[in-house]
């Protein structure tokens, strides 16, 4: 068995002088481009016996960087490293243990011996993912599940004292649910009691944590720990866009069937923009189809202005997927021009974090940095359109007196006919 430590198979580099020359697809370092797990993936199977990176451009054979990013979070290595024929994927062997989360540097600012067959090194890239707490195939300890998240999330909670653990719930949708009570110690000075509704997908994969007084008997899957304003977006959105939304299960379908429909989601996400271009954003996020992450994630962080129907869906959809990867860049469209879009940033945010820091986005980037959640999130603020003001507090008041008409034009009373486009004006 190999170490858990740093690998490292160099290989000699001559890089010869020369003028600069115009960069092109075969002069830039090589990218990553896909990983088996996915970046950010929770819920991975435990039996996975390979990790798989892919780059943008051939490789050199025998060189690479795994790095550790935590001796802790490190896979164990089961055997020789090596790239398959594409010379593009190189494929780690390794044993992974139940409710456990992983992470790995693909080359870094120390060790970069990912290198494309000219010898540029491969840009850093940290994979992170956790696996399902247990066999995929048979039930999930809950309590297990809510102590893993507790391990990787809350940082602020010091120190913690169990009060009550309530019973196991199944929701609608098949996943499950738990109460749980405690009292915490936050940053080690102020003491609160909390009674809380944790909900997890069948697997194990982290869905969301509401206040259990909000959450009621039975924990929603979809609207945790919202305040009213918040709440009142989604009933209006309910309201407005119910028949593009899909909140199937999928009970009963067999895996063929499950890939058909992905692909022909996928494939709609190329375009047109129509009925069907909507309703696949939807549908994939019903499905948890970690595939679409990478297009769902550009829609929603695309820096253009226009129409924003489609990013708004793609950041709801985020966070119904439990994708804690987007945290920092749904933060980011917390100060969006578009009241949906930055509306549905703060439900996502609440979803994926438990906590619900409305609409000051400097709280949720310090709250985020502070737990240690990775991608870091960059206080730089994004100019996100060509009237955004230009200082922080200018930003502020604008998106105040845009919320607060938003808010009013969404109240039940005064509630225009669906499709009117008004959701998507900037």
């Amino acid at each position: 068995m190999l170490g858990r430590t740093l690998i490292v198979a160099g290989l000699a580099l001559l890089i010869s002088g020369g003028g600069a020359a115009a960069i092109s697809l075969e002069t830039a370092p090589p990218v990553v481009v896909k990983t088996s797990p996915t970046a950010g993936a929770a819920g991975v199977d435990p039996a996975l016996s390979e990790i798989r990176v892919t780059f943008s451009k051939p490789m050199q054979d025998g060189s690479w960087s795994w790095s550790t990013w935590g001796e802790e979070n490190f896979p164990e290595i089961t055997g020789p490293i090596r790239y398959e024929t594409d010379q593009r994927t190189c494929v780690l062997p390794v044993k992974l243990e139940p409710g456990k989360f992983y992470a790995t540097w693909l080359n870094s600012e120390k060790f970069r011996n990912f290198k494309d067959t000219d010898g540029r090194p491969a840009v850093p890239y940290l994979l992170t993912f956790s696996t399902a707490v247990g066999q995929a195939s048979g039930p999930i300890d809950l309590r297990q599940c809510v102590e893993n998240f507790f391990a990787h999330n809350f940082r602020d909670v010091t120190s913690r004292q169990t009060l009550e653990w309530g019973r196991v719930e199944t929701n609608a949708n098949g996943n499950l649910s738990i109460r749980y009570k405690y009292r915490a110690r936050i940053w080690d000075k102020d003491t609160i009691t909390n009674n809380q509704v944790f909900t997890f997908d069948p697997k194990g994969k982290f869905v969301c944590v509401a206040d259990a007084a909000a959450a009621g008997s039975s924990a929603s899957d979809t609207v945790p720990s919202l305040n009213a304003d918040q709440r009142a977006v989604v009933a209006w959105t309910d309201r407005q866009f119910r028949s593009y939304f899909d909140d199937r299960a999928f009970d009963g379908w067999t895996a063929e069937d499950l890939e058909t429909l992905e692909t022909k989601c996928l494939d709609a996400l190329n375009g047109p923009r129509g009925r069907d271009y909507y309703t696949a954003i939807n549908t994939l996020g019903a499905l948890r189809s970690t595939n679409a992450l990478p297009p769902l994630r550009g829609i929603a962080f695309e820096r253009v202005d226009g129409n924003n129907r489609n990013r708004w869906m793609a950041a709801r959809v985020l966070g119904i997927m439990g994708d804690r990867q987007s945290v920092p860049d749904l933060i980011t469209l917390v100060y969006h021009g578009n009241p949906n879009t930055r509306w549905w940033a703060q439900i996502a945010l609440v979803q994926l974090t438990g906590r619900n820091f409305g609409g000051d986005w400097e709280a949720w980037g310090k709250c985020w940095n502070a737990s240690g959640g990775q991608p870091a999130y960059s206080p730089e603020i994004i100019r996100w359109w060509s009237g955004q003001a230009e200082t922080v507090e200018g930003l502020r008041q604008s998106l105040e007196e845009s919320d607060r008409k938003f808010l009013e034009s969404i109240a039940p009373q005064n509630t225009v006919p669906k499709d009117t486009g008004m959701e998507d004006r900037e």
